[in-house]
C-alpha cells in the first residue's frame, strides 16, 4: 500500500517511507476543523525545522477525518508530509486503532518498535529530545 507524497510528487511504498524512522507522527486533522488549520502551520514549522536540522529519522503522516475527497486533496496539498490516500481503508482502521476522539489528534510513535509512546502529542512541545526519553523509558 502506498503513501501519498507531498504536492503532486508521485506515491511511496509505506515500508519505504518509513523504513528506519526514529519517530512517526500519526496527523488525523480534516480541512473543515478549525483548531486542526490552527495546529497544522505550527506542525509544519517543526516538521521542516526538524528536517532542516538533519532530523530525517522523523516523519508524519497525514490520516484525514475530512468528510470527502475534494476537502482532503484540498488540504492535504498545504502539507510538507505524507497522506494515506483518502479512499484507502487504512485511513478508517487507524482512526479505528487510535480510538479518535476528537481532531486534531498527533499520536507519537516509536519508529523502531511501533509502539505508541504517547496517543496524542497537540498541546505539549514539539520536542525530539523529550520523545528520545520517553522511547527510552518504554523499552
Amino acid at each position: 500500500d502506498g503513501l501519498l507524497a507531498p504536492g503532486a510528487a508521485p506515491a511511496v511504498r509505506l515500508e519505504d517511507a518509513l523504513a528506519g524512522r526514529e519517530f512517526v507522527l500519526l496527523y488525523v486533522s480534516a480541512h473543515w476543523c478549525g483548531p486542526c488549520r490552527q495546529f497544522t502551520p505550527r506542525l509544519a514549522e517543526f516538521y521542516r525545522a526538524a528536517k532542516g536540522a538533519g532530523h530525517v529519522s522523523l516523519e508524519v503522516v497525514f490520516v484525514s477525518a475530512d468528510h470527502d475527497a475534494a476537502g482532503f486533496e484540498a488540504y492535504r496539498r498545504s502539507m510538507p508530509w505524507l497522506s494515506i490516500p483518502y479512499d484507502e481503508d487504512s485511513r478508517e482502521n487507524i482512526m479505528g486503532l487510535l480510538k479518535v476522539r476528537g481532531i486534531p489528534m498527533l499520536t507519537l510513535i516509536d519508529g523502531r518498535n511501533g509502539r505508541i509512546l504517547d496517543n496524542n502529542i497537540v498541546g505539549k512541545p514539539l520536542d525530539i529530545t523529550l520523545w528520545r526519553s520517553l522511547a527510552a523509558k518504554s523499552g
